[in-house]
């Protein structure tokens, strides 16, 4: 969770507030949704929106260098691939690699070793995604940042995003943009400081829009844990209401070690993360005598368990939430 000095940093970078610290100590993502704050982001550059309405525009794309980087022999270059998944409500994934010399997932580096750097950089990528037999991978262009020179890709896994997600063994990790501002890990991997650096400080790279430069709704994370079996059939054939509040059922999905904890056989079992498009959200903070007065799209449950704060989402939509990473737990 947030310390007191990053949470003022995302504040004053993203114009995002806590709702209430009180409550639950993240940035509200939800409020990326809303329209006015579109004009105190970086303006879209009006040379890459098109008469397209489906087309989705990834912001920091504008900030790059479109031509190859004057590169040193043996110099570090920092590979940053991302991917767009569900069209309809678009979610930005960045691609991290683990580092086993830090116990950290981080962006692909590579050492320049001569010739042009992006085809090998592709070759690569499509060797570390062979379980994707058909993964693309489209330069986009470099970005000089604190003297190192970042090299961005936009990867088109060309198959159903669904269809592998149990079987690459955690080599990649697929990251949301709420992950890496508000917890530094995903799963129980911690993402290198440095990347949460880096967004903070070029929050273009965060947001995706509309050719109307209309922004897309960042979705939170949350997770559901189970058997393998019943996981399986989660990522397959859709996760289902099982969890009862005011004479309604809904999804419910929680806080990463709250679902760890849930758990309590001997099977083989996994944990699903999930995105979640919270919408109108309500978070309740007495669930025994709050009384809902509206519809909204969301609610969240927080409950005071001795030094920390477990978090219900419950989502009544099967619209609101997609499968984006699987973790086999020993």
């Amino acid at each position: 969770m947030l310390n007191p000095y990053k949470r003022e940093i995302i504040q004053n970078k993203f114009n995002l507030q806590v709702k209430d610290t009180n409550k639950l100590n993240e940035i509200d993502f939800t409020n990326s949704k809303i329209e006015t704050k579109i004009n105190k982001n970086p303006i879209i550059n009006k040379k890459i929106v098109t008469n397209n309405h489906d087309d989705i525009i990834f912001a920091g794309k504008e900030m790059l260098y479109k031509d190859e980087p004057n590169l040193e022999i043996n110099e570090n270059v920092y590979v940053c691939v991302y991917l767009i998944v569900n069209k309809r409500k678009p979610i930005l994934l960045y691609c991290m690699l683990p580092n086993e010399e830090n116990d950290i997932i981080d962006f692909y580096t590579i050492k320049y070793n001569g010739g042009i750097i992006t085809n090998e950089i592709i070759y690569k990528l499509k060797n570390i995604f062979s379980v994707w037999n058909k993964a693309e991978f489209i330069y986009n262009g470099y970005l000089k940042y604190n003297n190192k020179n970042m090299l961005w890709f936009k990867c088109n896994l060309n198959e159903d995003y669904k269809q592998n997600m149990m079987l690459y063994d955690n080599k990649i990790q697929f990251v949301m943009i709420n992950e890496i501002i508000n917890y530094g890990k995903t799963f129980n991997f911690k993402i290198n400081n440095d990347v949460s650096k880096f967004l903070l400080n070029n929050p273009k790279f965060c947001f995706l829009y509309d050719n109307k430069e209309k922004l897309y709704e960042v979705p939170a994370v949350a997770y559901v844990s189970d058997t393998y079996s019943k996981t399986l059939l989660y990522i397959n054939l859709g996760y289902r209401k099982d969890y009862s509040y005011n004479d309604d059922k809904y999804y419910i999905f929680l806080d990463y070690v709250s679902s760890i904890e849930k758990l309590n056989n001997n099977e083989k079992k996994g944990i699903i993360k999930y995105a979640l498009f919270l919408g109108n959200h309500y978070i309740i903070t007495d669930s025994k005598s709050d009384e809902i007065i509206k519809n909204y799209d969301s609610l969240r449950i927080n409950t005071k368990l001795y030094d920390k704060v477990s978090s219900k989402i419950l989502l009544n939509n099967n619209k609101q939430f997609l499968p984006i990473s699987y973790l086999d737990l020993e």
